[in-house]
């Protein structure tokens, strides 16, 4: 089963928290808010996949808000 918007966001926020350079997350939040109606949201992750793309392609240095996020370890 497909799942619903609200969850689909959730992970997908989830996971661009975590690890915010990956594109594919991005993209996917892109064309979620897109179908959503949400067209302001939608270009500023396809402006961020954009940009991750190109900081890992070394075409442009990463911009501060892309950096990997550190885990905190569990005692």
């Amino acid at each position: 089963p497909l799942l619903r918007f609200p969850e689909q966001e959730y992970g997908l926020q989830k996971a661009v928290e975590i690890a915010p350079y990956l594109v594919e997350a991005h993209q996917a939040l892109a064309a979620l808010y897109q179908a959503g109606g949400k067209a302001e949201r939608s270009a500023e992750h396809r402006a961020r996949a954009a940009a991750a793309r190109a900081a890992l392609s070394g075409r442009a240095p990463v911009p501060p808000g892309l950096a990997p996020v550190p885990v905190p370890r569990l005692p």
